[in-house]
This record gives C-alpha cells, sequence and structure tokens, in this order.
C-alpha cells in the first residue's frame, strides 16, 4: 500500500443530480480535516468523498432559475 503524505490526501466534494444523474466534483477543504480523523483513528486516510444531492440547473423548475 502507498504511504501517503498528508498534503497528498485527496479532498472531493461530490454534487450529484437526484433527476438526471449529472456529477460534478470540487477538490476544497472540508469542515473535518483528515489529520484530525488520523490522530483520533488508527486508520490511514487516502481520500474523502462527501456527497451533496439536488436538483442541477439544467433540471431545475423553470421559476426557482
Amino acid at each position: 500500500m502507498k504511504n501517503y503524505r498528508h498534503s497528498e490526501i485527496d479532498r472531493k466534494v461530490k454534487l450529484v443530480c437526484t433527476k438526471c444523474g449529472k456529477e460534478v466534483e470540487l477538490r476544497t477543504d472540508l469542515p473535518v480535516s483528515a489529520e484530525s480523523v488520523m490522530k483520533e483513528t488508527d486508520f490511514q486516510i487516502v481520500g474523502m468523498r462527501f456527497e451533496y444531492l439536488g436538483c442541477c440547473s439544467h433540471c431545475m423548475p423553470m421559476k426557482r432559475r
């Protein structure tokens, strides 16, 4: 298994449209740091994924655009 450095941890947030299935990935800092989780657990984290479910602009009803 590859030994990752803290700076190499892949931080992603995924946006998923529940109507058409479109997926968009954003790389961003997250509220809970991988470093703090690794300190509290005996787990070597190599990546994180979070998903937000919603409706993309193409599928959104006209009145909500």
